[in-house]
């Protein structure tokens, strides 16, 4: 379920869902490990860059979209979560290098057979992208709003699928 809700699981393969377009920022070096993992670390960090606990994480999200739990708990069907996530890669993940123009020519929406280790050979476009893009000046505070947004959906969908099938 978590696997479902990172935006670029669902994105693309023409650079092997963000693994082939080399960036900066984030504590990583590519844009699929900054969805993975370098948000959700900002995210698990206080004001103050002390770690936070997930219980803490997850008593926080709750609180910001309980409000909105109804509406995207009701989504219950996979492939329309896949779809949702899809768009939000295009709109969050890649929207910034989209729009200032940083991916030379390219857009990542076609189906390519890409494989991680042959990122060079087979995405020379994303791949070859030098210097790599600083999504630091990219992302804001609405990029990481999205991916906190992702989590709670995630978690909240997560426990209408247990308690349906473990009442």
């Amino acid at each position: 379920m978590g696997d479902l809700h990172q935006p670029l699981h669902c994105a693309t393969n023409a650079d092997a869902g963000g693994n082939c377009l080399a960036t900066r920022g984030f504590r990583e070096h590519e844009l699929h490990a900054t969805w993975d993992t370098g948000l959700i670390d900002q995210i698990m960090e206080n004001s103050q860059g002390h770690k936070i606990r997930e219980s803490t994480l997850a008593d926080s999200l709750d609180s910001e979209y309980a409000s909105q739990f109804a509406g995207s708990a009701n989504i219950t069907d996979f492939d329309q979560m896949a779809v949702e996530s899809h768009d939000i890669a295009f709109q969050v993940a890649y929207g910034p290098t989209l729009a200032h123009g940083i991916l030379p020519g390219v857009e990542p929406r076609a189906y390519l057979n890409v494989e991680v280790s042959r990122c060079a050979s087979e995405a020379p476009d994303f791949y070859n992208i030098n210097p790599p893009v600083d999504l630091t000046v990219l992302y804001n505070a609405a990029t990481l709003d999205a991916a906190r947004w992702q989590l709670a959906k995630a978690g909240y969908r997560l426990a209408i699928l247990l308690n349906s099938v473990l009442p």
